[in-house]
């Protein structure tokens, strides 16, 4: 169902949680101790700890003999003397105790025996300035008139300053409350109860949600939420993080759309962990707090909507180091967010949910923002986790989650594992099937996926893999990146190396691993297995030049590019020379050869010449294409402007070019010039300027525009040429199954058994106007209710484009999921570990339920 899954140390999350609540250093102060002694040692600082606006300092005098002291304090950088009260100081136990304006401050200790100083203590310190949190109300009509905030750590009878911020439309109303970086404060209001009924401290978030109500105090606070579906029990579990300013018990219901309730097991204090039974259309979850022995429904409401999360999310460490996590979070808003108010930000590892959580207004994005500095553990699995919030303060269940790869680019030599408290295990836990798939395809350029199967590793928990650019002899060239492990969300690894340096032969790949016993672990790091990194070169089309002139390419939005020239408005010729450096041309006809000269006779306005470009041995890879176009005669009546789809498209010579998406129908074309100038298109004549609607019949068009200047008699013609872009690939997705591109081909995995041809067409969603026969083993085209057999192909063919696709039957997809032999059976013990670990749809219909563990019973031999 998309739920968040995550299993946490209970015990490790409840005190982070709580400590989330907690000022600095815990309940009660600052807990900074410090061992500091002063030039001669006599003086020793014991500690210096922020109470809210007052500064506490503790110091040792270790002089033994009989002494007297001495305390100044000055303002930063003015020097200015800070008057302190004999209330304020005690030389005797020695320690300061002094309320103080924010500001740099420097505390001078002074020794003294008689009239001689004997030693000197300089302690320079920094009170901070109040910090702003927001509190996001929700629950009232608008601002509350009432409401105090009022600072309880350090205490203070005078409320907060807070102003409000009211969102319109928004379901709720912020109050930006000034305060000291180590306060805690809580709300107070005659009219109105809160959700977060204790304390909230600002150390703990940036913000806070809060929902409110005017007729009842039975409010609880949900500080933090996840759940997973239990496949080997059946059942809806997770955890729960709630706050009560009155504490009492609770209980929990998941309900179905028909407003049933299904029983939850509910167990904890504060961090609640539960078990529900999972109905097929679960709608939300209630949690029920007993008054008097009765329960009456909290505002503790979890809906479990299959909502829309946040799209083209990225998470980038740009901190090159290991260890150290520096992640610039950038995503864009969710489509039709109106019934959303937040996005909860959350920054977690396996052990814990973090501090530092975040809460952004939706419908502001796109959002790009840094969160703070991250120390990692490489047991701990890094991830951003987003959830959103509606417009009544709840929070949904569905969460997006994305791991933080620890970038390592500037580790320049392989890790001294041992150093770092880990032991050698002599085991390579190579994989299968590790691979590199190149898609640069220039010379010496390198970027692409690598891939394996995640091996089993017995006892011992793979936890990452460390990874290096090693040179031809293996030796390591600089590290890449520490990416951590998860075998809940695949059960293969996948890493897509951007921009392989220059002399990287290989990748190194090291296996980090865990062992855990009841109290203790011990981190091991496995023998290191190397992937050659080949550097795959398509023979492509290196120099164009048309009488004489070099010629370069022009992008199209696809990515592919194209060439134009501009010819004399007298040429009769044009001469076109093309050259490939690791392959043979063909000009039109002439070739093939690494260069290839060849005349083109210019008796159109705009000349089409195409220019293929492969290997010896006949294998064309690259097709391109050269447009030539004339000038328009000098005396003949000119294009003042060509506007399509609302876009000024510029000319070269009488072309105009222009592309769009392959599913385009249709396009508007606008052509103006003088005002005595006719001007014919697509049928239509009309003086200084024409409209048309101009259908796209083909994949590449070219449209004549004819002008004609009555008081000259000179006629022109110019030419828009449309080009529909047409991917490579004309598979734009499956229904059900799996399509891979891969090194070796284009692949389809899981073909039922007797599945008719015409069946398995109607599994792929292909570019508009492609054709598709599925062919035998012989290559013939088999009808539509012929059964599909192993060793089948399915052909797509679009114009000049054919794409072949292998067949692969579903027992062999299953067998390569489960690590089977490919000639063992499949037996229904097969099928029962498929449906309980890995739950893939296989019928087409978007989920997976009976239907698809009855397909997949059929494959039983």
């Amino acid at each position: 169902m998309g739920y968040l899954i995550r299993m946490r140390t209970l015990c490790v999350l409840l005190v982070a949680a709580l400590a989330a609540f907690a000022p600095i250093g815990g309940f009660g102060n600052d807990g900074i101790v410090h061992a500091n002694l002063s030039p001669n040692g006599w003086i020793q600082l014991e500690s210096s700890e922020l109470y809210g606006d007052e500064i506490r300092i503790d110091w040792t005098i270790l002089y033994p003999d009989s002494f007297h002291q001495s305390i100044n304090l000055y303002r930063l950088p003015d020097e200015s003397e800070i008057t302190i009260e004999n209330g304020e100081q005690d030389l005797i136990s020695g320690n300061l105790n002094k309320s103080l304006e924010p500001g740099a401050y420097r505390l001078v200790i002074t020794l003294m025996v008689g009239v001689d100083v004997l030693d000197t203590y300089i302690h320079e310190f920094v009170m901070p300035d109040p910090v702003t949190r927001l509190v996001h109300v929700f629950g009232s009509d608008g601002p509350i008139d009432d409401l105090v905030f009022r600072q309880t750590f350090p205490w203070s009878e005078e409320p907060l300053t807070a102003a409000e911020i009211p969102n319109p439309g928004k379901g709720y109303v912020t109050y930006a409350v000034e305060i000291l970086p180590s306060g805690c404060f809580t709300m107070e209001s005659n009219t109105y109860h809160f959700s977060i009924g204790g304390e909230v401290c600002a150390d703990s978030a940036e913000a806070f949600i809060v929902q409110a109500s005017d007729d009842t105090d039975n409010l609880v606070q949900l500080d933090a939420f996840y759940a997973y579906e239990d496949e080997e029990k059946g059942v809806l579990a997770g955890y729960l993080l709630l706050r009560m300013e009155i504490w009492g018990e609770l209980k929990m219901d998941l309900y179905d759309r028909e407003g049933t309730p299904h029983a939850c097991e509910m167990y904890g204090e504060a961090l609640y962990e539960f078990e529900c039974e999972l109905p097929d259309d679960p709608a939300y979850l209630q949690v029920d707090k007993f008054i008097q022995g009765v329960p009456a429904p909290t505002n503790v409401v979890i809906p479990m909507d299959d909502i829309n999360l946040p799209e083209n999310i990225t998470v980038v460490d740009r901190d090159p180091r290991v260890n150290r996590i520096d992640p610039l979070i950038e995503f864009e808003d969710v489509p039709n967010d109106t019934e959303f108010a937040f996005y909860k930000i959350m920054p977690t590892q396996d052990s814990y949910w973090s501090s530092g959580i975040r809460y952004i207004p939706v419908g502001e994005g796109p959002y790009s923002f840094a969160l703070e500095n991250i120390e990692a553990d490489h047991y701990d699995y890094r991830y951003v986790a987003i959830q959103l919030v509606d417009t009544a303060g709840n929070l949904y269940a569905k969460t997006a989650e994305f791991p933080i790869i620890d970038k390592m680019t500037e580790q320049d030599a392989r890790i001294q594992y041992e150093d770092n408290g880990m032991e050698a295990l002599h085991e390579s836990y190579l994989p299968d099937n590790p691979s590199f798939r190149d898609i640069d395809w220039t010379e010496g350029g390198r970027a692409g996926t690598v891939t394996w199967t995640l091996p089993d590793t017995g006892e011992y928990a793979l936890t990452a893999y460390d990874l290096y650019y090693s040179d031809s002899n293996q030796d390591p060239i600089r590290g890449e990146a520490r990416v951590y492990v998860n075998h809940r969300l695949a059960d293969t690894f996948e890493y897509m190396l951007e921009d392989v340096p220059e002399g990287a032969a290989y990748l190194e790949v090291v296996p980090l691993l865990r062992e855990e016993n009841q109290w203790t672990y011990q981190d091991y790091y496995g023998d290191s297995f190397f992937i050659p990194l080949n550097d795959r070169v398509t023979p492509l089309l290196d120099e164009l030049a048309v009488d004489g002139n070099p010629v370069y390419p022009k992008p199209r939005q696809d990515g592919s590019s194209y060439y134009e020239y501009t010819a004399a408005w007298n040429a009769d010729v044009a001469v076109v020379t093309a050259s490939s450096m690791n392959g043979v041309v063909y000009v039109g006809d002439e070739g093939p050869a690494a260069s290839v000269t060849a005349t083109v006779y210019l008796n159109e306005p705009v000349k089409a010449v195409s220019i293929r470009v492969g290997t010896p041995e006949g294998d064309w890879s690259s097709e391109y294409d050269l447009v030539i176009a004339k000038e328009p005669a000098p005396d003949a009546p000119k294009l003042a402007s060509l506007i399509v789809d609302g876009r000024e498209i510029e000319p070269a010579g009488s072309l105009y070019s222009i592309s769009v998406d392959h599913d385009a129908s249709a396009v508007a074309v606008t052509a103006s010039a003088g005002a005595d100038v006719e001007i014919e298109l697509a049928g239509i004549r009309q003086f200084g300027s024409v409209e048309a609607f101009i259908p796209i019949t083909d994949d590449e068009m070219s449209l004549p525009i004819r002008l004609y200047d009555p008081a000259t008699g000179r006629e022109a013609e110019y030419v828009l040429s449309i080009v529909r872009e047409v991917p490579d690939n004309l598979v734009l997705g499956v229904l059900a199954g799996w399509f891979d591109a891969g090194d070796d081909g284009y692949v389809y995995s899981g073909v039922p058994r007797g599945m008719t041809a015409g069946r398995l067409k109607e599994r792929f969603v292909t570019v508009s106007g492609t054709v598709m026969m599925v062919r035998d083993r012989e290559g013939v085209a088999v009808s539509d209710d012929h059964i599909v057999q192993p060793g089948y192909t399915i052909e797509l063919i679009r114009g000049p484009k054919t794409q072949t696709i292998r067949l692969e039957m579903l027992s062999e997809r299953l067998k390569s999921i489960l690590g089977l032999p490919t000639d063992s059976p499949l037996a229904f013990v097969h099928i029962a570990a498929y449906v309980i670990h890995h739950r893939n749809d296989v019928t087409g219909d978007g989920v997976f339920d009976q239907h698809d563990v009855r397909l997949l019973l059929s494959e039983v031999d």
